[in-house]
This record gives C-alpha cells, sequence and structure tokens, in this order.
C-alpha cells in the first residue's frame, strides 16, 4: 500500500512546475504595407449571415430630397466573433471621444 507522506520525484516536481507556468505574452507585430488605401465613408450598410458580417462602406457622392447617391469604396468581411470585439472596441473609443469631447448627436 503507498504512502501518503511521498514526495514527487524531481522530474514530476518539474513536469508539475511547468504546467503551472504563465503563458508567454503575445506579442504584436504590425506590418505596414506602403500604399494601404484608406478611405473617407460616410455612409454604411451592414449585412449578417450565420457566418460572417459584412460592412459596405461608401461616400455620398450627390444628396437631394429625391436620391441619394453613394460611391462604393471597400466591403469588410470578419467573423460574427471578430464583429463583436470590434463593436465593442467601437463603443468604447466612442465613450472615451464623448467624454473627452462631449454627447454626439445622432442625425435624424
Amino acid at each position: 500500500m503507498p504512502s501518503k507522506n511521498v514526495k514527487p520525484s524531481k522530474s514530476e516536481q518539474d513536469a508539475q512546475s511547468s504546467s503551472k507556468a504563465k503563458p508567454a505574452s503575445r506579442v504584436r507585430v504590425r506590418m505596414n504595407v506602403e500604399g494601404a488605401p484608406t478611405y473617407y465613408s460616410n455612409s454604411a450598410e451592414i449585412m449578417s449571415s450565420i457566418w460572417d458580417f459584412m460592412f459596405k462602406l461608401s461616400e455620398v457622392v450627390e444628396a437631394t430630397p429625391e436620391r441619394i447617391v453613394t460611391k462604393d469604396l471597400c466591403k469588410i468581411i470578419m467573423s460574427p466573433s471578430h464583429a463583436k470585439v470590434f463593436a465593442g472596441i467601437l463603443g468604447k473609443k466612442i465613450k472615451e471621444y464623448e467624454d473627452q469631447h462631449g454627447e454626439l448627436p445622432i442625425p435624424k
């Protein structure tokens, strides 16, 4: 019958301590692409499916009481979980902006 006071061997101690080690911190490396496009968008559509979210960004080039003409600029497609994280970060940034500059009015 095994004794309850048996100490683990050195290799068992090493295995236990390595399994409890904290994960290494992640380093973010950003690769700047020269000539990466930059867009100004004042119009957006958001579509979703079970698999992804699509953000279609455009610019209003003409607006009259009868019609609005937009120029499509780009589409950004991401997974639902990525879109949720993006929405959370965007909400946080908007709150920080409003805390510093005042509440943003929403046009009607």
